[in-house]
């Protein structure tokens, strides 16, 4: 079944009509439309908002379009791990952030000036060499990766390149929040036994940060030539990564400290981008676990 398809039908057994169904989902009446009348492809964020307002799980949509039930690992049932951050730790963050912008500052940067002295003392070590290292980040700094201003360029925390999939796949195990660049990290498990159509689903924008570009009908390409139903899962729990920390009305506690600290900003992004950066922040520290090699000064 196409999901096009799916959509009226389960639109019409709910008993909505497209505008009614748009305010239940929060996906734009346009887009709903463009998507029934195959004007336009679904996103995997889209379905997984139309999904979670309408209680449907995902394997129960994997059945209904593909006719195939999915297999799924154990995956831990704590919502905390000691060794991966998880999106109640994230939240957490979040919540706090709100309550003490400059607290969580000093914490942030003390991290990733901690970081970057693990990093300084690892190339010491392989270049049996002195290495100067400093303390690059201050408090006011991490502002700058939290609220995107027009007029200067976005910062925003590299990716550590050095990840491996097997520590992606232990995260999905226990329970770790995970981003769509966590499970492009994942897919290199199956990048070069891909086929020509699989290939193009990777290079169309899978492999991407941008859930805007991810398209249902190449998350099920990629289902169907790797076999792994991982992949849907993991792609799923990113979109609910995304979901909790994108829209959120702003308390109007946390504006006005906003507001009196930095003037008129836009708040629309500050969540998913504090929750991106925290979670970026992990992925280094588990990348040092493994030893690291490169210039210090500007990897991050």
């Amino acid at each position: 079944m196409e999901f096009s398809e799916w959509i009226q039908q389960i639109r019409k057994a709910r008993g909505l009509d497209a505008r009614e169904f748009a305010l239940k989902t929060g996906v734009d009446p346009s887009t709903i439309s463009r998507i029934e009348h195959q004007k336009t492809e679904a996103t995997l964020y889209t379905v997984y908002r139309i999904c979670e307002s309408m209680g449907v799980s995902l394997a129960e949509l994997i059945y209904t379009l593909l006719e195939k039930e999915i297999s799924l690992p154990e995956r831990s049932n704590q919502k905390e791990s000691e060794k991966f951050v998880t999106l109640k730790g994230i939240e957490k963050v979040v919540d706090d952030y709100v309550i003490d912008r400059i607290s969580i500052n000093q914490k942030l940067a003390q991290e990733l000036n901690d970081l970057s002295t693990q990093m300084s003392l690892l190339k010491q070590r392989m270049l049996f060499d002195e290495v100067e290292y400093h303390s690059l980040y201050s408090e006011n700094e991490i502002d700058r990766y939290v609220y995107w201003s027009p007029l200067s360029a976005k910062y925003e925390l590299k990716y550590p390149q050095q990840i491996s999939y097997d520590h992606i796949f232990l995260a999905y195990i226990e329970n770790g929040a995970l981003m769509f660049r966590d499970v492009e990290v994942y897919l290199r498990k199956y990048r070069f036994k891909m086929g020509r159509l699989g290939q193009y689903s990777l290079n169309r924008g899978v492999s991407t940060s941008s859930m805007e570009r991810i398209r249902l009908a190449d998350v099920l390409q990629l289902y169907s030539e790797s076999k792994d139903a991982i992949i849907l899962d993991m792609f799923w729990e990113a979109s609910r990564f995304y979901s909790k920390f994108s829209f959120p009305e702003d308390t109007p506690l946390h504006r006005e400290r906003i507001y009196r600290d930095f003037g008129k900003i836009d708040f629309d992004e500050w969540r998913l981008n504090l929750a991106i950066f925290y979670i970026t922040i992990h992925r280094w520290k588990a990348s040092l676990d493994f030893g690291y090699s490169g210039d210090n000064r500007h990897n991050f």
